[in-house]
């Protein structure tokens, strides 16, 4: 079971999300950089990054959460450009968080992963945020 993260963003983006999360001690080698599917209308390839999950209650959701949570929370204080992440979930939902919510990201990624680690997705009002936003 896995959780897929997409970045609306710069390839310099992703590449910080991806070293971030490769050094989380909590995510070590679960990590890997896969080939996406292309969006309609793109160019290339898509890249994004996997993330092995066990269950919600082995921790790795809580990890994954709070280390996104950290990168964006990072970026806005920075003040790099808005950045968008992506997660789908392994069910299929899908959540965005983004540097504008940075302070609510963990809770909803968090809420987002354990409901499909354990359950079916919870709908947007109880994430606070629409799914694909």
């Amino acid at each position: 079971m896995e959780a897929r993260i997409t970045i609306e963003g710069t390839a310099p983006d992703f590449e910080s999300l991806s070293d971030w999360l490769h050094h989380e001690p909590g995510l070590r080698g679960r990590v890997t950089t896969a080939v996406g599917p292309v969006p309609d209308g793109a160019l290339g390839v898509s890249t994004e990054l996997a993330v092995a999950l066990v269950t919600s209650g082995s921790g790795t959701v809580a990890v994954l959460a709070r280390a996104v949570s950290g990168w964006l929370i990072e970026r806005e204080r920075q003040r790099h450009s808005d950045v968008t992440v992506n997660v789908t979930m392994p069910d299929g939902g899908q959540v965005a968080v983004s540097v504008r919510r940075a302070a609510e990201s963990e809770q909803i990624l968090r809420t987002a992963l354990e409901a499909a680690t354990s359950g079916p997705l919870p709908s947007s009002d109880q994430l606070g945020t629409s799914q694909g936003e």
